[in-house]
């Protein structure tokens, strides 16, 4: 039997996946929205996939919706030169059912000037992330409703998105996610737009196809392949 096409064929998998490693690297793909209450926070992931969270506003751990977020000096997020401010949710309609997810959003991380930058560490080269950019005011002075942000990295932009709502009305903040492969144990993004507020971030790994998975898919094209040569030895 000719075992050459059954070579060409494990080749040729082998350079899809090779290939398919090599897309990845440190370029962000990007989604953004508005939200209306604590389940903003699956879009990261499941909760045991969450790497962490940062309460960048907060002193101490915060649970909201099953998800735990670290305290802004935890060190997971590392930024220079910012200010805590608050509040930031305007009391009333203006805020969530979820006390805890209150007061992640009702404190912020912010800074007057320039684009905000923050550096993600205890990352693993190779590991596909989902990062979740939390923003949300809901206060009604002048000026406020209608603020937006773009959450950026060194190799692309998100959409601008609007995350201030006079009184939740209809939303209650915007967020920005961002998916990438890292290439090292950190990943620098920065915050720019009309502040330089930033409520919470969310960490979370992304699930990739299993290894029993892909060869169950080789073996099954080199049974095809097999099947069609004794077909044709036979004819």
């Amino acid at each position: 039997m000719n075992k050459q096409p059954l070579k060409r064929l494990f080749n040729t998998i082998g350079i899809l996946l090779l290939s398919q490693v090599a897309m990845h690297g440190a370029v962000v793909s990007w989604t953004n929205g508005a939200y209306t209450d604590n389940t903003v926070l699956s879009f990261a992931g499941t909760t045991g996939q969450v790497l962490y969270g940062v309460n960048l506003g907060g002193s101490a751990l915060t649970t909201a919706n099953g998800y735990a977020f670290q305290a802004g000096n935890s060190g997971s997020v590392t930024y220079v030169g910012f200010d805590i401010a608050s509040p930031f949710l305007g009391g009333g309609s203006g805020t969530s059912t979820d006390t805890n997810f209150n007061s992640i959003l009702g404190d912020a991380n912010f800074f007057n000037t320039g684009d905000n930058t923050y550096t993600l560490n205890g990352l693993t080269a190779g590991v596909t992330y989902n990062v979740l950019f939390l923003m949300a005011d809901t206060r009604t002075e002048e000026g406020i409703p209608g603020r937006s942000f773009i959450i950026g990295s060194e190799s692309t932009t998100s959409s601008s998105q609007v995350y201030a709502f006079a009184s939740a009305v209809p939303s209650l903040g915007g967020y920005a996610l961002g998916t990438f492969t890292a290439t090292g144990s950190t990943e620098v993004f920065n915050r720019n737009g009309t502040d330089g507020q930033l409520n919470g971030i969310l960490v979370a790994a992304v699930p990739e196809p299993s290894t029993s998975a892909m060869l169950i898919l080789a073996g099954l094209g080199a049974v095809a392949l097999l099947h069609k040569q004794r077909t044709s030895s036979r004819s």
